[in-house]
């Protein structure tokens, strides 16, 4: 395979590919070319130098299967995570009451390292060591160069990118194709107008501070009940999420030996006015994480940012005219299960495929919309975990439902497209995309079920401590990522697993039922729930949950108003529930 201007190859304005921005996603696209693609011409501009400081005010520190194994397999870094950054003990959940012990909150997490392993990113330490990777690779890396334009050229000939060095001169390069890894900048997507509103309004702030804050030391060492659930001390190496209505606050521990700390908060619920400086933000801590604000309160933070409203979208992000958006340049949804890498991963992968595919003289439009359309389904799917979800973030058992639904369906789709190599394939796209609106209708049902769900019931707390793994499937969905497939392999393995997670969907769906309030029944049934299932076995599913509220109601009621009265007030309910049935 060889360059797209193999006589032009001294030339030191003509590349075959300009990535516009040295972050992580042009980065880890630089260097996967280049593995993978060695012939071709690769060139990075970024407006910033090294070094940088290990806390480098960059977001996206927690890596989930994906994401690491994208960086481990694809860019041949496993050696490198496990000496350099710290692995990561899954993620780790504490609900109920945010004011009270924090050994009283339910715990949702792993006991022992899974076995498809993920890592927590120390953003200076990686970036500072990807770009001489890079360098070594073979690419050309163009420090303090900011982008200035870009303009496309029409039918073959070749883009024209205008950047500005450390001499404040200009410079025009010339390439193949571009690529918009400008982060929140997106210069491409300003500059086509493909900016979409998603709906998500959520914001965030965060800081880093020296050593380690570890969740262990929130509950006195005297309670060995506690701390007997994890002997090994091991929770600080998740990603330990803090839950409550409304928000979530992260903690992570990094290669550097400090701790990251962050505030999610849907904007309807805690405005980020409430805690966007690190005064703001402690005083935000102590009214609703009180534990965790007291073992803060004398330290001084590393950094601190925040984002208002940081969610985003777009209606394309790769294009036929030999150009994409990777990484923040095109879109970015929530830091909610940690899915930043995941989609680094997937935007560098098409992109290669495309830059491939037109090395090899099969670049055609139709594929790229494919691709394009797949790449924003699946960004669809994962949108739909979040928004006008938060206000449900501190309903223990609800949210314990969701989180293990969602973890599986991840695992089972969006993971296996990416560990079994078939993301971008031309010959497997079509029917991808297929599956995909499969699992994508689940998927929106089973959220508006969680919503609602998590509206109507009130928050139990049923369980101490539930570590995900002991429930059977929520484990072969994860175990089985480690199990090679060819193509046709890993598409009858995402037609197997619609029937189950539709079983399962009309399993949460009758639980929902039984704890509504029989006045909100009605809602409930009109909102069409369960999965594609024959309507009898909807209707027996719900006559079942219709009786059970029945007894409870007549049990109820009984002692207040006697036998006789109760028994008509039941008798009209279900009367009630038939009409609309």
């Amino acid at each position: 395979m060889s360059s797209f201007y193999p006589e032009k190859a001294n030339d030191p304005n003509i590349f075959d590919v300009v990535i516009c921005g040295a972050g992580l996603a042009g980065l880890t696209l630089a260097r996967q070319l280049r593995l993978e693609n060695p012939h071709l011409k690769v060139a990075l501009f970024d407006r910033t130098s090294r070094p940088f400081p290990d806390a480098c005010l960059k977001v996206g520190e927690s890596s989930v299967e994906v994401g690491t194994n994208y960086y481990g397999t694809r860019l041949k870094l496993n050696s490198y995570f496990a000496q350099k950054h710290v692995p990561k003990l899954g993620l780790r959940f504490f609900f109920g009451n945010t004011r009270g012990p924090f050994e009283d909150r339910p715990e949702v997490g792993a006991i022992n390292f899974p076995e498809v392993p993920s890592f927590q990113i120390d953003r200076g330490i990686l970036e500072n060591d990807l770009r001489e990777m890079v360098i070594e690779d073979g690419a050309y890396l163009f420090e303090g160069f900011s982008i200035q334009d870009i303009q496309m050229g029409k039918d073959d000939a070749p883009h024209q990118v205008k950047v500005q060095g450390p001499d404040k001169e200009g410079h025009i390069v010339h390439c193949r194709w571009v690529v918009d890894a400008t982060g929140r900048r997106r210069m491409l997507q300003q500059k086509f107008g493909l900016d979409t509103p998603n709906g998500h309004s959520a914001s965030a702030a965060w800081f880093r501070l020296e050593g380690r804050i570890d969740v262990d030391d929130l509950v006195p060492a005297s309670n060995t009940h506690w701390h007997g659930r994890m002997p090994t001390r091991t929770r600080f190496y998740s990603t330990n999420h803090l839950m409550g209505k409304g928000y979530w606050v992260w903690l992570i521990p990094l290669g550097s030996g400090n701790t990251s700390i962050g505030i999610v908060a849907s904007q309807h619920i805690h405005p980020i006015n409430t805690y966007n400086s690190y005064e703001k933000a402690l005083d935000w801590l102590q009214e609703y994480e009180p534990i965790l604000a007291e073992h803060i309160k004398d330290k001084r933070p590393l950094d601190f940012l925040c984002y208002k409203n940081y969610s985003y979208s777009s209606h394309q992000v790769l294009s036929d005219e030999r150009w994409t958006c990777v990484g923040e340049a095109g879109l970015f949804l929530d830091p909610f299960y940690s899915p930043g890498s995941d989609f680094i991963c997937m935007g560098n992968i098409m992109t290669q495929s495309m830059i491939v595919a037109d090395l090899e003289g099969t670049l055609n439009r139709e594929y790229v919309e494919d691709l394009n359309a797949l790449f924003l389904m699946i960004n669809e799917g994962f949108l739909d975990l979040y928004r006008n979800s938060y206000a449900i973030w501190g309903n223990a058992h609800v949210m314990t439902a969701k989180i293990l639904f969602d973890w599986s369906i991840y695992w089972a789709f969006f993971a296996q497209l990416c560990f079994q190599d078939i993301i971008a394939r031309q010959d497997t796209v079509k029917e991808l995309f297929n599956i995909g609106k499969a699992y994508l209708d689940l998927n929106a049902k089973a959220q508006q079920l969680f919503r609602d769900w998590g509206q109507h019931c009130k928050s139990r707390t049923p369980f101490e401590f539930l570590n995900p793994f002991e429930v059977p499937y929520v484990l072969q969905t994860h175990v089985e990522l480690a199990n090679p497939r060819t193509p046709q392999e890993t598409l009858d393995y995402l037609y197997e697993n619609i029937s189950i997670f539709e079983q399962w969907l009309d399993s949460l769906a009758a639980q929902a039922s039984i704890e509504f309030e029989p006045h909100v029944l009605e809602e409930f049934r009109g909102a069409k729930w369960f999965a594609h299932v024959p309507s009898e076995k909807s209707t027996a599913i719900l006559d079942e949950a219709t009786r059970m509220i029945r007894k409870r109601m007549d049990d109820e009621m009984r002692p207040v108003f006697g036998s006789a009265e109760a028994a008509e007030l039941t008798t009209a309910f279900a009367s009630s529930v038939e009409a609309f049935a």
